[in-house]
């Protein structure tokens, strides 16, 4: 460990230490940060927020608990995390001591119709249930599955409104089909696709690409049914995007992802991530409302030599500055890299990204349907009586209250997965996720999965809304960038960080325009002292997981071992 006077020694004599500049305060920036403030590295850390973004978002909600007050603090986003999949995670929040606890899940499966009739209407002035905003007639949403995380509640618990001859229809149904998937998982992996090279003529040369999802699925040819209503809103509740972007999405990613997560239990951080952002930040320089404008190399193109000059402006004063670093991390997404350093701006323009929205609130008719066909019981919960907020109503109490009649457990957690099935041209509300690719503003119609997780305290946490909520019902709204994932942007990310991305080579005929690409001058990670870390920069779904094993790769490069234990593979798949 280094001296805090700038510099260390080595055989006596002194060597100064690099000045590092980290853009960007998520899990990839603050582990970054954490892992070489404890060596030989001046570092700081650039933030255009007027917090760090790691839980930014997050909110403590305060509630009555058998009479006195309590507070919960509620993660914005989710931050639930599992083993197998999450080994790095759990090995950094094992060695900073960071106390988890197992949590079991309900996953309510249900699908809601549009059509052009007010499911609620007013006479006269705005009612209460409508706010000006038109609600549109649903049907029948009652959940047609209730799963339980890892089957923890066997058999599944029978949805109120399916016959015994249906529920156990569907229930042989599933078993069968998902035994197949998962056998497909581990035994018949996504295949290499070939294409023909832009340059030496008309020869299919196997690539490394690996097949869509939606490629995969077909050729497995697993039911459409089970990948309809089953597959694809389980996964994009994980991703946060349309159903038509996941099927875009590597079918190794799902499957890996499955083999990684099979039969492991999910945890959750005790107290949220606050206490996570807040010891990676001990020691570590960080400046708010910094917009980072530019970053240029000066150096001679050798990897890690230096300067590099980072210009900024400061959002409180508007003031701009510039300064030189030895080395720069960027632990931002795509589209953000591209703007700030234009060597790579051609590269991260292929890899899509989208936004998703986040809506922390007590607005139950998001899941009244739940609420109406649920099995509860007559439970006595006076226990919110008191609480801040008017929530949760009574029947969302009693709901509460009968987690272990429902799941055989008091401390499982219910999440609602609710699928539009309206066709692909669903026009959003105004205060919908506004589905749209941030690199070109190209709107993404499709089929989405609204992702509600009833917190204990009685708050709403639901993502990719699509009915409009009741602004006096809502606590909070983030909207956070989600990078997106396909074959190409894949094996643009394989370029950059292993050099063995066909993009990256000196051409390729692109499969949907059957023109030639060719990317020109190569760049790898650290070429020029520029680094780049976060959830997409690994071979993996861009989750927490991403966000470790990328800076911990990093910090390795640049001399720093990381203290726990080390997942050595580029990726999760």
């Amino acid at each position: 460990m280094a001296p805090a006077d700038g510099t260390g020694y080595i055989k006596g004599e002194p060597i100064k230490r690099q000045r590092v500049a980290i853009v960007g305060s998520g899990l990839a920036g603050l582990t970054i940060a954490y892992l070489l403030n404890r060596d030989n590295f001046d570092v700081e850390i650039f933030e255009i927020d007027t917090k760090p973004s790691l839980d930014a978002a997050s909110m403590s909600i305060t509630y009555s608990s058998n009479g006195k007050l309590a507070t919960e603090r509620v993660d914005v986003p989710m931050r639930a995390f599992a083993g197998g999949y999450y080994a790095s995670l759990l090995a950094m929040y094992k060695y900073l001591e960071i106390p988890f606890r197992s949590q079991r899940f309900l996953f309510l499966f249900s699908a809601t119709e549009y059509t052009e009739t007010p499911k609620y209407t007013t006479t006269g002035s705005e009612s209460e249930d409508n706010c000006g905003m038109s609600r549109f007639s649903n049907g029948d949403e009652t959940p047609y599955f209730i799963h339980s995380s890892n089957n923890h509640r066997f058999p599944p618990v029978k949805p109120e409104g399916r016959t015994w001859f249906e529920y156990l229809t569907e229930v042989l149904y599933l078993w069968f089909v998902y035994t197949y998937f998962t056998i497909c998982c581990f035994w018949l992996p996504p295949e290499a696709k070939t294409f023909t090279e832009a340059v030496g003529g008309e020869v299919s040369v196997p690539t490394g690409r690996t097949e869509s999802l939606r490629e995969y699925h077909k050729r497995i040819h697993l039911p459409e049914y089970f990948v309809k209503n089953y597959l694809l809103p389980l996964m994009s509740s994980v991703t946060t995007c349309p159903h038509e972007t996941l099927l875009d999405f590597p079918a190794i990613d799902v499957t890996c992802y499955k083999k990684f997560m099979h039969k492991q239990p999910h945890y959750m951080v005790e107290t949220g991530v606050s206490q996570i952002q807040k010891k990676l930040l001990e020691g570590v320089k960080i400046g708010m409302q910094r917009r980072v404008l530019s970053v240029e190399s000066l150096c001679n193109g050798e990897k890690g030599t230096g300067p590099i000059l980072l210009r900024w402006e400061e959002l409180s004063t508007g003031v701009l500055h510039e300064q030189e670093y030895d080395q720069v991390v960027l632990a931002v997404s795509p589209h953000c890299v591209g703007n700030i350093y234009k060597k790579l701006s051609k590269q991260m323009s292929k890899i899509p990204c989208c936004e998703s929205e986040v809506v922390v609130h007590y607005d139950e008719k998001v899941i009244e349907d739940v609420l109406d066909h649920s099995r509860v019981l007559p439970a006595v919960n006076d226990i919110y009586a008191g609480a801040e907020k008017p929530y949760p109503s009574a029947k969302l109490g009693q709901l509460l209250g009968s987690c272990e009649e429902l799941i055989g457990t008091t401390d499982a957690q219910i999440i609602q997965l609710r699928t539009t099935t309206h066709p692909s041209n669903m026009v959003f509300h105004k205060s919908a996720t506004p589905w749209s690719l941030l690199n070109n503003g190209q709107s993404l119609p499709s089929l989405v999965t609204e992702s509600t997780h009833i917190h204990p305290p009685g708050v709403l946490l639901t993502t990719s809304t699509i009915y409009p909520l009741r602004q006096d019902k809502v606590l909070g709204m983030s909207r956070f960038v989600r990078v997106l994932r396909t074959p190409e942007s894949r094996d643009v990310v394989e370029g950059l960080f292993r050099g063995k991305g066909i993009s990256m080579k000196k051409g390729y005929v692109d499969e949907k325009s059957g023109e030639g690409v060719d990317d020109g001058e190569e760049w790898r990670n650290g070429d020029e002292g520029v680094w780049l870390c976060g959830g997409w920069c690994w071979d993996g779904m861009v989750l927490l997981e991403g966000c470790v094993r990328s800076a911990v790769r990093v910090a390795r490069e640049l001399g720093v071992e990381a203290p726990w234990k080390v997942e050595e593979s580029w990726g999760g798949n």
